[in-house]
């Protein structure tokens, strides 16, 4: 026992009632430094740390009160010689004489300092990771190799809206999350015919739809990984908002493509058109009215304006539409079409204003504005056969980098809000992305062209605005625009002089058109009103008929877009070498970069095809400035 005694690692004392010491085993001088001799007679408490002693002399008063005979597995904190505290675990047993009087305290213990120092790092680390994953953006599940979920962090319940509350097994959650059976069972099906545990195969992600408890269907993308211990660890990543902007870009991209292929067409359309039209109107000034082809080339004049307002809505929707921004409350430009959309949409559909005070100003042409409303009015109107209400609203609102509207096309900041709701038939989500392209739509043949809501769109793209819509099938749709709030004063564009201008003058004119036809056409149409006609093919030609010319020429005629040298280029070099010249710019492509080049620099715009009328009253209107 002896032997024992002295090569033990373990502390071995034995006490007095008054809690002195009697024996101390070697191992006390190993582990806290004490030999037995220092030890021999001197107090417990003596090498105790101070915020224990009370809790120990009270477990001694007990004992000495014959409350207590031993205590397994206390713990407390010791002094060495040198003052370091020392974790201490350990059994203390009485020895009582045959009148059941205390006579010693036995003690056998270990130093349990590495194991507490241990145990202090894991807790520290433990707190760190549990920090970590609870900060994770992303959702954490630990199921256990029963299945039993043992682990949800906040990142989790956010996305799903399941806490361990209200799921405690993996199979509960599956049900709830893809309550689908079929759709569930192909899933777990995927998942069983992975790798074995532990190889690169085993842990795999895959994007699934998925359903949250309160309904919403998320698009997730679920990281799953076996461990070694049996245990499934699942992180999930809520990727709903990043499949809308990616869609958002690629429809905008779609759209972008078509745009500009409308806008193609719809330049040389115009060309085609003004030969068209300009032909048709000779034809109409020099045949009475009695005349057998007369209404032949009415009805050749009817289709090609037609025509021409087709091409104006092709180039409303690829922004290609010629603007003339005006400062405007959007509140007073409803106000003012209220009556003309009262008589729109008839009498058994309600017409509701909920217009906010206050609406900060937009900067948008008038006329933009006034097809905006009619277009979606008339929408609303054929969606509603048998009557309903149609609510238009305004409101200013801010937006901010986390709001989901549109990120792809819309810059954090200011904006009105204008939408316009019905409680019509709806649209199919099928074909919800698909109402804003040209030519697409759901009315019977016959009854609309499928360019109205295209032409919205793209007015609305050209102003940085944005346009969502929203619509289920039998509850109505809700159509909401986003303008951005006029941050500069634009002085309001166009003549409001109101001055009538004569149609017919002698002055000289240099004409510059490439399109043989059109240059022909328009040709005609000046020398019929009298005007003295020089036609050039190109810009290097006009330059060089400016220069030899014996006339003096008083007002440059060109398209924009041409070979070498553009409508715009030309128009500042003749300027240059005659500032009193007045110019007049046309185009069938009228992109709106290439009419504020045109505006900035003072020059007059007219858009294509034009009635001959048109085009002379323009040009004697600047003639006569």
């Amino acid at each position: 026992m002896r032997l024992f005694m002295e090569s033990t690692n373990s502390l071995i004392a034995v006490f007095n009632k008054e809690g002195r010491y009697e024996y101390a085993s070697p191992s006390h001088e190993r582990l806290l430094g004490f030999s037995s001799d220092e030890l021999l007679g001197a107090s417990g408490f003596d090498f105790i740390h101070p915020q224990e002693i009370d809790h120990l002399t009270n477990i001694l008063a007990r004992g000495l009160a014959g409350e207590i005979d031993r205590i397994y597995g206390l713990k407390y904190r010791s002094l060495d010689k040198n003052g370091q505290v020392h974790y201490i675990e350990g059994n203390f047993d009485s020895i009582r004489d045959n009148q059941g009087n205390l006579k010693n305290i036995v003690f056998v213990g270990d130093d349990i300092t590495s194991l507490k120092q241990s145990e202090e790092a894991l807790g520290r680390e433990k707190e760190k990771f549990r920090i970590l994953v609870e900060a994770f953006p992303l959702g954490v599940l630990l199921v256990d190799d029963t299945g039993r979920i043992v682990y949800i962090n906040s990142g989790f319940s956010e996305i799903f809206g399941y806490t361990a509350n209200n799921v405690a097994t993996e199979e509960e959650w599956y049900a709830a999350a893809f309550p689908d059976f079929e759709y569930r069972q192909q899933i777990l099906e995927s998942w069983k015919e992975r790798g074995t545990v532990g190889t690169r195969e085993s842990a795999f992600n895959h994007k699934y739809t998925v359903t949250c408890k309160d309904g919403a269907a998320k698009t997730i993308l679920i990281f799953r990984i076996p461990l070694e211990s049996g245990e499934r660890l699942l992180v999930c990543q809520d990727i709903t908002r990043q499949e809308s902007i990616e869609a958002q870009f690629m429809h905008a991209q779609k759209m972008e493509s078509i745009g500009r292929l409308a806008s193609g067409i719809a330049h040389d359309f115009n060309n085609l058109l003004t030969t068209i039209i300009g032909n048709a109107d000779f034809a109409l000034m020099d045949l009475k009215k009695e005349d057998p082809s007369y209404e032949v080339i009415r009805e050749i004049k009817d289709a090609a304006d037609r025509a021409s307002n087709l091409t104006r809505q092709l180039l409303a929707f690829s922004r290609k539409q010629s603007r003339h921004p005006e400062i405007l409350n959007l509140n007073m430009k409803i106000r003012e079409t209220e009556k003309m959309l009262k008589r729109l949409i008839g009498e058994n559909i309600k017409l509701e204003l909920m217009l906010s005070p206050g609406l900060k100003m937009v900067n948008m042409d008038p006329g933009q504005v006034e097809q905006i409303i009619m277009n979606l009015a008339v929408n609303a109107r054929d969606a509603m056969p048998e009557g309903g209400r149609l609510i238009i609203q305004t409101i200013n609102v801010e937006l901010n980098e986390d709001d989901h509207v549109s990120p792809v096309e819309l810059i954090p900041g200011e904006y009105v809000l204008f939408s316009m709701s019905d409680n019509g038939t709806g649209i199919p989500r099928d074909i919800q992305e698909q109402v804003f392209e040209p030519f697409f739509t759901t009315k019977e043949k016959g009854k609309g062209t499928g360019l109205g809501l295209s032409t919205v769109y793209g007015i609305v793209k050209q102003n940085q605005g944005n346009i969502l819509i929203y619509s289920e099938p039998g509850k109505g749709t809700t159509v909401k625009i986003f303008l951005p709030v006029d941050t500069k004063h634009i002085s309001k564009g166009g003549n409001d002089s109101g001055k009538e201008v004569s149609l017919y003058g002698t002055e000289t004119i240099l004409l510059t058109e490439d399109e043989d036809r059109v240059r022909k056409i328009v040709e005609m149409m000046l020398k019929r009103y009298g005007y003295n006609v020089i036609a050039a093919a190109n810009g290097q030609e006009a330059i060089h008929l400016f220069k030899t010319t014996g006339k003096p020429v008083k007002l440059l005629l060109t398209d924009m877009i041409m070979p070498g040298i553009n409508g715009l280029e030309l128009a500042k070099t003749l300027r240059e070498m005659r500032p009193e010249l007045k110019v007049l710019c046309m185009s069938g492509y009228t992109d709106s970069a290439l009419y504020e080049g045109i505006r900035d620099e003072g020059f007059a715009f007219l858009n294509k095809p034009f009635a001959p009328k048109v085009l002379v009253g323009k040009i004697r209107e600047l003639l006569d400035e």
